[in-house]
């Protein structure tokens, strides 16, 4: 049953500020309706669990890809590119700019 939790809500809002990815880019990344997000973000509807960690790990992947980014801007927007990034971050493809730049 899907429950509203402002925990949730606050602790993912902030990392989607930090990181400068909207709504969106979630929805078409973790494949929830935006509006079911919107909803949500306006505390107007709650989501299962199971939604809510998948919002989760894509910011928490995102922000790893920032890192490794680090110092070139990622524009968040550019989905299908992010979702080849994703699968490539999974099979442990995923390195360093800077340091496939020193080798």
């Amino acid at each position: 049953m899907a429950q509203f939790s402002a925990t949730w809500c606050k602790q993912l809002s902030d990392r989607m500020a930090l990181l400068r990815v909207s709504q969106a880019t979630i929805a078409s990344i973790v494949g929830l309706p935006q509006n079911k997000i919107g909803g949500f973000f306006a505390g107007l509807r709650g989501l299962e669990n199971s939604e809510l960690i998948r919002i989760y790990d894509f910011l928490m992947a995102c922000e790893k890809i920032s890192e490794l980014a680090a110092p070139l801007p990622i524009d968040w927007r550019q989905t299908a590119a992010l979702k080849e990034s994703f699968e490539m971050y999974k099979r442990g493809e995923l390195c360093s700019v800077v340091r496939a730049a020193e080798a």
